[in-house]
């Protein structure tokens, strides 16, 4: 019997303040809290969503380090990382006002060191974004920053995207992304090609309207993709049209062209999904 849809292309619940990391073609998704009726429900500390970049596809899964279930209580934040060694680790962490409550993790810190910085203040001339917090910085080169979102000076939820040159110290904004996708306590990681992905975090401003929690999946390319990955997705959005040429390509081509095929299937399915509820939304407001 095929998978029902609406579970194979299912998505991470809408959330805030929560964190992401990404490994190889997965990108991790933890904690964080969604509002329900003007409460603040936090979201469970032993459930974990991975998405996997080529196929597009979410993953959920429960109860994977037998996380008790205390530590879903009044948490605040997280923050997760990646150790790297002979065994990598997924280093989880939560805190309550700013204390750190998960003392399982504990003993993984006392091997680190500790690194002293000083601060320095520049001095930027030209163009630059407007003052703002809850926003994402993410190192997408050796010498480049991308800067997206969050709540400016004056309580307005930012879309806009900029770059800074480390190099020249200087920013350029990216006029090309849509200025309808403001997101505000969100997180950022960058993929292998380059693009920054965008998920969950808030649309309004928390501090007076805690409802607009958000669980779409915003992807930013800041470079040009491979012409390998270009011919893929020409497929996987073609793969009607090109459905007898495709068993003709070599046998490791074609995994990654069905890849890439479920991956289209599947956005195309939420935006059908998304399309209907902002009808549905309509109809019910007038």
């Amino acid at each position: 019997m095929a998978a029902d849809p609406a579970d194979l292309f299912c998505v991470a619940e809408d959330r805030s303040g929560h964190c992401a990391v990404v490994d190889g073609n997965f990108l991790y998704v933890w904690g964080g809290y969604v509002s329900i009726e003007e409460n603040e429900v936090y979201l469970p500390s032993d459930e974990l969503w991975i998405y996997d970049m080529d196929s597009g596809l979410w993953i959920h899964q429960f109860d994977f380090n037998n996380c008790s279930p205390t530590y879903t209580q009044n948490l605040f934040g997280y923050f997760i990382s990646f150790c790297t060694g002979q065994t990598p680790k997924l280093v989880l962490g939560q805190t309550d006002k700013f204390q750190l409550k998960n003392e399982r993790i504990s003993a993984l810190f006392e091997d680190l060191g500790v690194l002293f910085l000083d601060f320095l203040r520049i001095n930027i001339s030209g163009e630059k974004p407007r003052d703002r917090s809850w926003h994402t910085l993410t190192p997408i080169g050796e010498d480049r920053l991308f800067l997206f979102g969050g709540l400016s000076s004056d309580n307005v939820p930012l879309s806009d995207g900029w770059i800074h040159s480390i190099a020249t110290n200087g920013w350029k904004q990216l006029t090309h992304l849509p200025q309808s996708r403001p997101r505000l306590w969100h997180t950022a990681c960058l993929g292998q090609e380059g693009e920054v992905m965008v998920f969950g975090g808030s649309k309004d401003d928390l501090l007076f309207m805690d409802t607009g929690h958000c669980n779409d999946l915003l992807i930013f390319q800041t470079q040009p993709y491979s012409l390998l990955r270009l011919c893929l997705d020409c497929i996987g959005k073609n793969a009607a049209l090109l459905e007898k040429q495709i068993p003709c390509l070599p046998p490791k081509l074609v995994q990654e062209v069905l890849k890439k095929i479920t991956f289209w299937a599947a956005m195309s399915h939420r935006q059908e999904r998304k399309a209907e509820t902002e009808r549905q939304n309509q109809l019910h407001c007038t």
